[in-house]
């Protein structure tokens, strides 16, 4: 089993591929936050999120999806 720390950097890493812009995962506060400052809207970025999640690589992080992951991107919380 990989660390959520290493899934969560696989993960920022795949969606900015995805998003063609660079995208952070960090732990803060007790939640994870996503960020990101240019690219895709929130909507699309919570796409993205939502098709990688469904990789069997990420399975800690699906499980943090639903409970603790902050969005921020475009100075905007979602």
């Amino acid at each position: 089993m990989v660390s959520r720390s290493v899934q969560a950097h696989r993960l920022a890493a795949q969606l900015s591929g995805v998003a063609g812009v660079e995208v952070t995962l960090r732990f803060r506060n007790k939640r994870w936050v996503l960020e990101w400052t240019d690219g895709p809207e929130t909507p699309q970025m919570k796409q993205y999120i939502a098709a990688a999640l469904n990789d069997d690589a990420f399975p800690d992080m699906r499980a943090h999806y639903e409970a603790r992951l902050l969005i921020t991107g475009h100075y905007v919380t979602g």
